[in-house]
Parts: structure tokens; C-alpha cells; sequence
């Protein structure tokens, strides 16, 4: 799938095909409907198509960055339409009608807007998206790095060419048996010289 920025520069290739291409929304009791009207039918293929591709690319952007009522629309392309309609700033309200049955009675109220060349419209949001996400994974490294920082902060690192310190030499075991004896000798003689003192004999 393209990125938002390359999505930016296929819109941007279209806007002067479709300079004179009007997007139109009505909205109302009998539903929501979208015409593109104007254009080459081939370049207006096209910006349907990127359209389709964009409203799918919606679901990678945090959900509190897109206006609500994009994902109420189940088709990627009039997601893309109610984006247009909520973040480019190029979307004007229109007339509001109101349809009547034979006795008068009110029996809908249709409401219209639209959007002057919505090829321009569009790279000015994928434009805007892409500056979007290049913060949120500016935003993650950063984010990464301290994590990491932290992490190694505690480990033990040795410049190159340094060693462990070797452990203490060992003596041999018969050394240490010797020792043992002699001061057990030692405690015997003097429990020996202790009794003697006091006359007692062991």
C-alpha cells in the first residue's frame, strides 16, 4: 500500500486534470450519496480509485486523529469522501430542500454540500496525514531510546582491552588441613594448662 506521502503526489497529478471536478454530497432522511462530476472520466477514475486506496489507509491512524463520522461509512471510498468533508476545509454547505407528500405533509429534508477540486482537496489531507505519521514514529523512537537507556544503564560494560579481574588463587588442601590440626592442638593445650592450674587433672 502507499505511503500518505506518495498518495500526497498522485492526488497532486491529478489536481489539474480534475481542476474543474466537483465533488457533491447530499445527506438527509433518505441517506447519504456522493456524484463526481467534471473531469476526464479516465483522470476521474483514477482519483476513484486512490480515493478507495486512502479510505482503506484510514485504519493506521489513530482513531482520535479522524472525525467519527468517517468510520460509520463501511466503503473505503466514502470514508475517504467524509475526510474530505471533515479535514480539508475545502467542503461548502449547500441549499437545504425539503420533500413533501401529496397532502403537504413533510416527508424528508435533504441537505447538500460540495467540494471544488477534491484531487487538490485530497493531497492537502494525505499531506497532512504524512506529517501526522512521521511525528508519531518520531514520537516511538524516541520513546524506543529512553526504554533502551534505561535498560543498559544498569548492565555492566568493559572498554576494549579490559578483562575480568581473576579470581583469588586457591591453596592447596592439604595447607588448609594442616592448619585445621594445629589450631586444634593449640585449643587443647590450653584447656590442658587451664585444668592443671586449677589442680584438677584430666
Amino acid at each position: 500500500m502507499p505511503t500518505w506521502g506518495e498518495l500526497d503526489q498522485q492526488f497532486q497529478a491529478l489536481s489539474e486534470p480534475l481542476r474543474h471536478c466537483n465533488l457533491q454530497f447530499q445527506w438527509g432522511d433518505d441517506g447519504v450519496y456522493y456524484h463526481l462530476s467534471g473531469g476526464s472520466s479516465y483522470a476521474a477514475s483514477r482519483f476513484e480509485t486512490l480515493a478507495g486506496i486512502a479510505g482503506r489507509k484510514l485504519e493506521e491512524l489513530p482513531p482520535d486523529q479522524v472525525n467519527e463520522a468517517v468510520f460509520q461509512r463501511t466503503e473505503p471510498i466514502e470514508r475517504w469522501y467524509e475526510v474530505l468533508r471533515y479535514h480539508s476545509g475545502a467542503f461548502k454547505n449547500g441549499p437545504t430542500a425539503v420533500r413533501r407528500d401529496e397532502s403537504g405533509s413533510l416527508r424528508a429534508t435533504l441537505y447538500a454540500g460540495d467540494i471544488h477540486q477534491p484531487a487538490e482537496a485530497s493531497a492537502v489531507v494525505a499531506l497532512a496525514f504524512s506529517s501526522l505519521t512521521a511525528t508519531m514514529k518520531s514520537e516511538t523512537n524516541v520513546s524506543s531510546v529512553g526504554q533502551t537507556g534505561g535498560i543498559t544503564a544498569h548492565t555492566v560494560s568493559f572498554t576494549q582491552g579490559s578483562s575480568v579481574p581473576p579470581p583469588p588463587p586457591r591453596k592447596p588442601w592439604w595447607k588448609s588441613t594442616i592448619a585445621i590440626i594445629v589450631s586444634m592442638v593449640g585449643v587443647i593445650a590450653a584447656i590442658v594448662t587451664i585444668l592443671t592450674f586449677f589442680g584438677i587433672h584430666p
